[in-house]
């Protein structure tokens, strides 16, 4: 059991910490919020904002050059599946190799050059009569290559590969799956807000639309530990701003100020308690 001087700090901490939150929230409160806003209003900065983050500054150099969207990018449908998994995409690979439009292709292209170079004075260096006249003045320079080793050394690479591959697909299928599912509690959270915030209070609604527009582009910089505060100065009122960005987990700080904007309307009446518990 903690002892008594434990507790006393742990009460007092959790204390200071409920201050600081209220505190927080009360330079936000709805009621200090003197700025007009409209839909007009709120869709054209979404639109400045997407084309804040329309260039993805984690792509690497070689990558940022004009050409088709990567598949992370898209918001895929299930036309796009189709398109996907059909063999006529091998068809396209292939073209995209042929015509060098591929900028994977482009990047391991000079590895790719002398593994092949490699290759071939290997495979052919008993039959070119260079190597043939070297071998005959030097006989030092007999290449013996047995392929025991290199079998024995394959199959614990493609093992290795193999593990590595399933790793990382594995990832990647987790990943799209959690940003669905974040995708999709966006926009039933964006619904219900327009049914029971916005119907009866447009400026609230407005402003939880604002931070909830901005929730997918603050949790995806957190992931990659890029700056927020160009967009987050865009979206919101200054002091909703400058509350956000004070946060060190920004994203959840979205959230806290939505359920304030919850809670107030709720403890006006303006809302019942049933719409304040979803």
């Amino acid at each position: 059991h903690p002892s008594p001087i434990q507790t006393t700090k742990a009460t007092r901490n959790r204390y200071s910490h409920s201050n600081n939150v209220a505190r927080l929230f009360s330079t936000v409160s709805p009621n200090n919020e003197s700025e007009d806003d409209s839909v007009s209003k709120f869709a054209s900065d979404v639109k400045v904002m997407l084309d804040l983050k329309a260039e993805d500054s984690s792509r690497p150099g070689i990558f940022k050059e004009k050409g088709p969207r990567f598949s992370y990018l898209n918001l895929w449908t299930n036309d796009m599946w189709e398109e996907y998994i059909h063999r006529r995409r091998y068809q396209r690979y292939i073209m995209n190799l042929l015509t060098g439009q591929s900028r994977l292709f482009r990047v391991i292209l000079p590895q790719l050059l002398v593994l092949t170079i490699w290759s071939i004075v290997v495979g052919l260096h008993g039959s070119i009569p260079f190597f043939s006249a070297l071998r005959s003045r030097c006989s030092w320079l007999k290449l013996s290559m047995p392929m025991s080793a290199l079998s024995i050394l394959s199959s614990f690479v493609a093992a290795l590969l193999t593990l590595r591959t399933n790793q990382c697909l594995s990832r990647v299928a987790e990943g799209r799956l959690a940003w669905g599912r974040n995708l999709l509690l966006t926009r039933d959270l964006g619904q219900l807000l327009f049914t029971n915030i916005y119907s009866v209070n447009k400026k609230m609604g407005l402003l939880a639309a604002r931070n909830l527009s901005l929730f997918g582009f603050l949790l995806k910089n957190r992931m990659r530990d890029e700056s927020n505060e160009d967009i987050v100065k865009q979206m919101l009122p200054s002091r909703d701003a400058s509350f956000v960005l004070a946060q060190r987990k920004q994203p959840i700080a979205l959230i806290a100020r939505i359920r304030h904007i919850v809670s107030s309307m709720q403890m006006k009446g303006e809302i019942s308690d049933i719409v304040g518990m979803k």
